[in-house]
């Protein structure tokens, strides 16, 4: 069980700092192990969950809604919708998720005269990581990351949240 966590948190923590309507910069990626069978795959129980915030400026406005339970519940609408059940008394897989936002995210841009330059770009993500139940191995993980629009409405930013976490599941 320690290597399932170590899995856990290690593919968490480098996918959180990778750094949600316009949906253009939002790029998403799963992949299933070559060795599951989704479809035996019924019942799931929630792991670990966590929210991660960079913000040394102390730049970042909440959001008026609770934006992990909204993703949480987005994760949830999508199992249930591929016939998943919760149990939390013998599951067939584990699930964890963690969001992230980097406020100090930097990329380099370029200008008209082709100079590069530093610029701080906030940077947001989700990854989500479902493991045997049994046996402790990784069996789907996803990913979705994209710009931190901070000047969205609420209505707007749970748009990007179902949009990618949509995209994430659609071959699950």
């Amino acid at each position: 069980m320690k290597k399932v966590l170590l899995a856990v948190a290690f593919t968490l923590a480098t996918l959180a700092f990778n750094g949600c309507t316009e949906t253009s910069d939002i790029k998403v990626a799963s992949q299933k192990s070559s060795k599951a069978d989704l479809s035996g795959y019924k019942s799931y129980a929630w792991f670990v969950s966590a929210n991660v915030l960079v913000d040394d400026n102390a730049q970042y406005v909440a959001r008026g809604y609770d934006v992990d339970a909204y993703v949480k519940n987005a994760i949830q609408q999508q199992l249930d919708k591929k016939g998943k059940l919760e149990d939390n008394s013998e599951p067939d897989f584990l699930l964890s998720y963690i969001s992230g936002l980097n406020m100090d995210s930097v990329v380099e841009k370029v200008d008209e005269e082709g100079k590069a330059y530093l610029k701080t770009l906030p940077k947001t993500a989700i990854a989500v990581v479902m493991i045997d139940g049994s046996n402790g191995r990784l069996i789907w993980t996803g990913v979705a990351k994209g710009e931190f629009l901070d000047k969205l409405s609420d209505e707007e930013s749970r748009e990007r949240i179902d949009y990618a976490i949509k995209k994430m599941f659609s071959d699950f």
